[in-house]
């Protein structure tokens, strides 16, 4: 059972190796640079007011009304409801550089856990090749 586990493991442990290396060098596809602490200050300025606008307006003249308030809503009315979530989209794409920088923090973590992981199962194999002795 321990030769089956440790098996599994070290293929394992391959792959995540393997899929690790970098083909062609060079930056990831997606990755853009990291973009600094003014520019992220400076596009959640501009996002929050726009999410918290769309969100009034959207609260006020659509999500706050029945079904049957909705239906004898005039076109313009819905219009503005619509301009709402409009507003809360561009908020969201405003964020784009700190989506940047929480991916990479999730990347950085998830490589270190990978490597802790790599480094646990050589150390069981290493523990168990001086156990059978």
């Amino acid at each position: 059972m321990k030769r089956l586990l440790f098996s599994i493991l070290i293929l394992l442990n391959s792959s995540l190796l393997f899929g690790q290396i970098r083909r062609g060098g060079g930056k990831r596809s997606y990755e853009f640079g990291l973009p600094d602490g003014d520019e992220v200050w400076k596009y959640l300025l501009i996002a929050i007011p726009f999410i918290i606008v769309g969100i009034l307006i959207g609260n006020t003249v659509w999500w706050s009304k029945t079904d049957e308030e909705k239906k004898n809503v005039s076109s313009t009315a819905n219009n503005f409801g619509y301009f709402g979530i409009v507003l809360i989209g561009v908020g969201f794409v405003c964020l784009f550089p700190l989506l940047t920088w929480i991916e990479y923090i999730f990347v950085s973590i998830y490589s270190v856990v990978i490597t802790l992981f790599i480094v646990a199962v050589l150390i069981y194999g290493i523990y168990s090749l001086f156990k059978r002795n």
